[in-house]
């Protein structure tokens, strides 16, 4: 769950620091409990942001896009890193989870970045 909440926190901070009006959070899918305006999925898979795409640029939607797999590979790294020191572990199921975060139809991220 830590993954999808860093990742979909990734992409709401570029939102941010873009200055894009965040309209809505979510981590995980199922039922979920609320945090603020926020919705915690309590299955960890899937998540978004939706915020206000009113004069957005394509390199602000790429930063946008590519903000969420970026903060899930560090995340991958340090963990990878803290976790078994000394050695370059790349955990297959985590990066299966990021491949498939680019797949997934007019619903995934690639999809809205390039559309």
């Amino acid at each position: 769950m830590l993954n999808v909440l860093i990742h979909e926190l990734a992409h709401m901070a570029m939102c941010r620091i873009l200055h894009r009006k965040i309209l809505s959070f979510r981590a995980g899918s199922g039922p979920s409990l609320m945090v603020g305006t926020a919705r915690i999925g309590l299955i960890p898979i899937g998540g978004g942001v939706t915020f206000c795409t009113v004069d957005l640029r394509r390199s602000e939607k790429l930063a946008i896009f590519f903000s969420g797999p970026v903060a899930s590979w560090a995340l991958l790294i340090i963990h990878s890193c803290w976790a078994y020191p000394g050695h370059a572990v790349v955990e297959v199921h985590a990066a299966a989870m990021l491949a498939l975060s680019l797949l997934g139809g007019e619903k995934s991220d690639l999809y809205q970045a390039l559309h």
